[in-house]
């Protein structure tokens, strides 16, 4: 009897091997799915801490949606150096350089390339600039804090208060 169900299992996996398996299915392998790049309110631009933003600018990379991308970007960064403005530091300054240091690990080189090139011509053209900046507002009651947060995008983005077309 095991001799028989022995002979079986060999003459089985041989055929197996023989002709292949030809299913075109595979269940057991999930589909990769990219984590969806998120949209931008007022009540996130203030909301969110700048770690947070610097993951959606990934996401936004990855899917390749890159205006998004750099406002995500402009946004952190301007948090961390407003923070920075406001508490002048080791820790704030290490802070602002080390976290767009260490999200931007999570991209490919040509993801990186790509990003940088879209940024650069952003931040280059002044019109497209102007937009990005006039869209990077935040709802402050404290005055300092609102004029630290004007420097800190004046500084970090270079934007100007206002730009004549």
């Amino acid at each position: 009897m095991v001799s028989n169900l022995h002979s079986f299992v060999i003459c089985f996996l041989l055929a197996l091997l023989l002709t292949g398996c030809n299913a075109t299915d595979r269940p057991a392998v999930a589909e990769i799915t990219l984590p969806p790049c998120v949209d931008i309110t007022a009540v996130d631009m203030g909301a969110l801490t700048a770690e947070r933003h610097y993951e959606d600018m990934i996401s936004c990379i990855k899917n390749q949606q890159f205006n998004k991308a750099s406002f995500h970007y402009a946004i952190a960064g301007v948090k961390t150096w407003h923070d920075y403005l406001a508490s002048p530091g080791l820790v704030s300054k290490e802070r602002h350089q080390s976290e767009l240091r260490k999200q931007l690990t999570r991209l490919s080189e040509q993801q990186k390339r790509l990003f940088w090139d879209e940024l650069n011509m952003v931040l280059r053209d002044e019109k497209r600039l102007y937009e990005l900046c006039s869209m990077i507002e935040i709802s402050e009651s404290n005055k300092r804090s609102k004029i630290l947060f004007d420097k800190a995008k004046t500084g970090y983005l270079h934007c100007e208060k206002e730009i004549m077309f």
